[in-house]
């Protein structure tokens, strides 16, 4: 059955329908036990895991176990700390969000002292902002913390009195009682006390549960620990943790694993490290996958394909290491097991697609050099002008067939795994030559690897159809553009650029959380990506333009979270048309597409990023993004009021006064002197200066004759003279 369904990737959301991975039981006893007694301090239990590995299904199994609870039903409060901006809100957001889960679980047999409790919590959270919590607990600060968290609480707490039969009068008395609380000037030990006793008065059990703890930053991650232990430790409240030790412990210490363990042992006093995913669970898991697939994208294995299925899930299963590895899997073969149909053998897709999953830099080896899997070139003529006479000598004709062996990873237990699906895919590999014939579709023969990558990979022919599918559906999409290299994520793009218009229907504004979500990776931050930044923002300008609402909100998000290089290339595009360039030709600006209609909308995201830019110059924060001349050139050019000499102070900030910023200039600078010399003089404010800080710098050895050129070379004087206004040098 072919259907729209058919190309829909999966999101690795948790899996809790069906039980795959036996952690159920344990969710129950657990949830069991975080039903604290009466009279019970608190506690906090940590759930351990790496990404991926199920800790937020556990985590969801074990919510659902407790409001199944029949003896006494839990508070339980979710607190998602990483949706929140900064670590300075999470100690206030903390209370009011387990402020807000009392009131809104109370029942009416228990509105009132619910509603009472809320309202101790919420005075204590307020008397903090009052009282500047940064003197009571060192490295966490208040200041700027919204109001508006606090009042939709409020809201909240009359909203649910009012529903369980209290009168309107009474909901506003005890929202005026909670924000008389913030005002009294009572002491923060008091405060407390007044909710450890609201609480013990209540007698009800109550879980808060933190997921994905290691999404936060190391502030952030303190912040929480933290607010956990000194300020909202109370009795008969669980807190639930779930996190990956290592990240979480390498976050505390500042990288040393070992003090942060420790760190963690301090707060946490039991934690459970998630179960493996033994092969026999992730062979049932992956099998009823691909049955699944299969079914949906209507392929019918063929005999041939069927027979050699089982060693195919064996070896897939050896590649996994977590559940959502499953996932993803199947996210790549629902484009490569459609598209390959009658070309190549299914199960020879399978394994290869996971091969690539777990160890991308094996497709870069096999595309470079296939004639070390297959024996053969892609083409005659590299065959002949690659030919080694000696090969037809034994020894070389043996180190030949054991090149294949110096691609595979040094570790010993990867090296295992990786030669093991080799050889299953490359017979040449192994003792003996495969004698299957060419109706079996084995990749092995050289016209069939040719096949796999045309179909399934940017580099080579990219059917319409599945193009149209990404943009309809981009689920997946982000993580497929991450888990290529620059120059495929670059082809893909322009991919979409290039039958977007052909398109009936797009997730816009999912294509651009996408493509936003991708630039944020390491590999695509550097200046060589600056291909790659042009494409996403001319996809990101065809989807803004085809959008009729949320045009602002979601271009001042990618101009506010976005690499500074990709924000300037996505309001180049949209900008140019509006005038909004300074010093391209008239004829560029006149025939440029109109892709945001609304010039103010431009506008303000212009001056977003002209902000964002320049306090990375002052923090030196652009030395991390490591394009310091497109920053320059957006500062000196991007807007209607942008001028040179705001490039100019912006750069002498950065020599001047930005630790490591004349270094990393003179490095950025150096591998262009003979191509481009001029960028050495473009932003300089005075010539003598610069020349006296490079000569104090540890660089004035290396870099003796920009010093000299500066202060002896009438032409060079000249221009710097004229770029800063002035008639002449000197």
């Amino acid at each position: 059955m072919t259907t729209s369904e058919s190309a829909a990737f999966r999101h690795d959301q948790p899996q809790i329908v069906t039980d795959l991975y036996g952690r159920r039981s344990f969710a129950d006893r657990l949830a069991a036990l975080l039903a604290l007694p009466s009279g019970s301090p608190g506690i906090v239990v940590g759930i351990e895991g790496a990404w991926g590995s199920g800790k937020t299904t556990v985590v969801r199994y074990v919510i659902e176990s407790l409001s199944n609870n029949s003896a006494e039903t839990p508070v339980v409060v979710e607190f998602n700390p990483w949706m929140l901006a900064g670590a300075d809100a999470l100690v206030e957001a903390l209370l009011t969000e387990l402020a807000s889960g009392i009131g809104a679980n109370a029942g009416a047999k228990q509105a009132e002292k619910s509603l009472a409790v809320a309202s101790k919590i919420l005075g204590y959270a307020g008397l903090m902002r009052h009282l500047k919590y940064l003197k009571y607990v060192p490295g966490v600060s208040l200041f700027g913390v919204a109001a508006e968290t606090v009042g939709d609480a409020l809201h909240r707490a009359s909203e649910f009195a009012s529903e369980v039969g209290e009168t309107v009068d009474n909901a506003k008395k005890v929202v005026e009682e909670a924000e008389k609380l913030v005002a009294v000037k009572a002491g923060l030990s008091q405060r407390k006390k007044e909710v450890v006793a609201a609480l013990k008065d209540l007698d009800r059990p109550i879980v808060v549960v933190v997921d994905d703890l290691d999404r936060l930053t190391s502030d952030e991650i303190k912040a929480v620990f933290r607010t956990i232990k000194a300020v909202a430790d109370f009795p008969r409240v669980a807190y639930l943790l779930a996190y990956d030790r290592n990240v979480v412990a390498e976050s505390l210490s500042d990288g040393a694993t070992a003090g942060g363990t420790a760190y963690i042992e301090k707060i946490v006093q039991v934690a459970y490290p998630i179960s493996p995913a033994f092969p026999w669970q992730l062979r049932e898991h992956v099998s009823a996958e691909i049955d699944k697939l299969l079914q949906r994208i209507g392929r019918q294995l063929q005999p041939f394909e069927a027979d050699i299925l089982g060693k195919a899930t064996s070896l897939v299963c050896s590649l996994l290491r977590y559940p959502r590895d499953v996932v993803r899997i199947i996210n790549r073969l629902t484009l490569s097991l459609a598209s390959t149909t009658g070309e190549v053998n299914a199960a020879d897709v399978i394994v290869l697609e996971a091969l690539f999953h777990r160890f991308p830099a094996m497709r870069d080896a096999i595309v470079e050099n296939p004639e070390n899997f297959t024996g053969f070139y892609w083409s005659v003529d590299v065959e002949l002008a690659a030919t080694d006479w000696s090969m037809f000598l034994s020894v070389s004709r043996e180190k030949r067939r054991e090149a294949w062996k110096n691609h595979v990873p040094t570790d010993e237990s990867d090296c295992a795994v990786v030669t093991a699906a080799v050889k299953f895919l490359f017979p040449l590999t192994g003792d003996e030559r495969s004698e299957e014939p060419r109706s079996h579709l084995r990749i092995s023969e050289l016209s069939r690897l040719i096949r796999f990558f045309a179909f399934t990979s940017v580099s080579g022919v990219q059917e319409v159809a599945d193009i149209h599918r990404l943009l309809a559906e981009p689920q997946g999409l982000g993580d497929m553009l991450i888990d290529m290299d620059g120059r495929r994520a670059t082809e893909m793009t322009n991919h979409m650029i290039a039958y977007f218009e052909t398109a009936k229907q797009v997730d816009c504004d999912a294509v651009v959380e996408s493509l936003l979500r991708s630039c944020t990776v390491d590999k695509f931050l550097s200046s060589a990506s600056r291909e790659y930044s042009r494409a996403v923002a001319l996809l990101a300008a065809c989807c803004l333009q085809r959008m009729s609402g949320n045009v602002l909100e979601l271009v001042l998000k990618f101009v506010g979270t976005a690499p500074l290089n990709y924000g300037l290339d996505l309001l180049s595009v949209i900008g140019m048309a509006h005038g909004m360039v300074r010093g391209v030709d008239e004829h560029k600006i006149s025939d440029a597409v109109q892709y945001v209609a609304d010039p103010g909308t431009v506008g303000k995201a212009v001056e977003k990023w002209q902000a964002r830019a320049r306090c990375a110059i002052e923090s030196g924060e652009v030395i991390e993004e490591g394009d310091i001349f497109a920053v320059l050139y957006g500062i000196g050019n991007l807007g209607a009021s942008a001028t040179a000499a705001d490039a100019i102070e912006a750069f002498r900030q950065f020599c001047v006064d930005t630790p490591g910023g004349l270094v990393h200039f003179l490095e950025q600078a150096r591998p262009l002197k003979e191509i481009q010399s001029v960028i050495f003089y473009l932003y300089v404010w005075n010539a003598d200066e610069m020349a006296a800080l490079v000569e104090a710098s540890p660089q004035a050895a290396v870099f003796a004759w920009y010093i000299e050129s500066l202060r002896r070379e009438p032409e060079v004087r000249k221009y710097v003279a004229m770029r800063n206004g002035k008639l002449s040098a000197d």
